[in-house]
């Protein structure tokens, strides 16, 4: 069994507590099939010892910048008060010194959402700033996007870096429509994703391709701005490449990870090109089969060794206690009219 994925977070004065949790929660609970962690979450700062959030109650970095040598990937969460300057000023040494470790090592690296829209709020374009400080690169992954200038899709693009796309997400919180073609031809990697449950619904890659298509074409008001091939490569070849690993195709050497979609149900009928019918008709619950490296993960409707009865249940305690701690449950009563 290999070791989990070691995810380094490396933590600065003025962290946001929801981000620094948000990380901890996303990764920490990631679980394969048999249960066993996929990632092993560590906490570190430039040196070890208390850091001040932005809410100023402290949370301790056990770790130095030495882990960061170990970790394959780096998330760095938003911090207010360093971010106003590095909007204007460059990287602190002990920063930079902490992220060239990481990068010397291989590790990727990410920054969670909120800290583009920090930098933003001082009057630095976060692409821009990532260019400007050497962190961009074919190993840089960003998410969403959608306010890019042309030098930043260019940016990208000479770069190669990865553009995660999540358009029923953008669609959901009417945060815009992204460029997919300027991006593309500017020579980003551009791949689909699904954002959270709680910014849209379903977590459906086959309504993800088809809400791309269609967004695409009513923003540029051009039928031919996006391809059925176009979305298929983005959700499968992409997403890989995006993910950074081998993988997206069928072809020899290749991991065995594929999906097998049963289009002969009436309402994906007819069926003119497989393609298209994938893109246009096709949803999550028509996958019959699903393998991860070979494995069987998912077979008529059901993901082996996980009691899906149970699971379900916890999951609705846990959004019900949610709810009601955040106090959102008059957002649940029946509708009237």
């Amino acid at each position: 069994m290999p070791a989990p994925h070691l995810v380094a977070v490396l933590i600065r004065d003025g962290v946001l507590p929801m981000e620094l949790g948000l990380v901890h929660q996303l990764f920490g609970s990631a679980r394969a099939t048999d249960g066993t962690p996929l990632y092993t979450v560590r906490t570190c700062a430039t040196r070890p010892g208390p850091v001040r959030t932005d809410a100023d109650f402290p949370v301790y970095a056990p770790h130095g910048p030495e882990i960061l040598a170990e970790a394959r990937t780096v998330l760095v969460p938003a911090s207010h008060e360093q971010d106003e300057r590095l909007a204007t000023e460059p990287l602190p040494a002990d920063l930079r010194a902490a992220l060239d470790t990481a990068r010397d090592a291989g590790a990727r690296l990410a920054s969670v959402c909120t800290g583009a829209f920090v930098l933003a709020a001082y009057g630095t374009r976060p692409v821009t700033w990532l260019a400007r400080e050497g962190l961009l690169d074919a190993r840089a992954t960003l998410a969403h996007a959608v306010w890019l200038d042309e030098e930043e899709r260019a940016a990208l693009g000479a770069h190669g870096a990865h553009v995660a796309h999540n358009p029923c997400s953008n669609a959901y919180l009417a945060s815009g429509t992204m460029d997919w073609r300027g991006l593309r031809a500017a020579g980003a990697v551009v791949a689909l994703g699904t954002d959270g449950p709680s910014a849209g619904g379903r977590q459906d890659l086959f309504e993800v391709m088809k809400q791309t298509l269609f967004a695409q074409r009513q923003a540029t008001l051009d039928p031919a701005a996006a391809r059925c091939e176009d979305l298929f490569e983005a959700a499968t070849v992409d997403g890989a490449r995006y993910a950074g690993r081998a993988g997206g195709s069928l072809t020899v050497g290749a991991p065995a990870d594929l999906a097998v979609v049963d289009l002969t149900g009436a309402a994906r009928q007819p069926v003119h090109r497989a393609l298209s019918a994938l893109v246009y008709t096709a949803r999550a619950c028509d996958v019959v089969l699903t393998l991860a490296g070979g494995r069987v993960v998912f077979e008529d409707g059901h993901c082996p060794g996980i009691d899906e009865e149970e699971l379900c249940a916890r999951a609705r305690e846990r959004a019900h206690r949610l709810v009601k701690r955040a106090g959102f449950v008059p957002l649940t009563t029946p509708w009237q009219r």
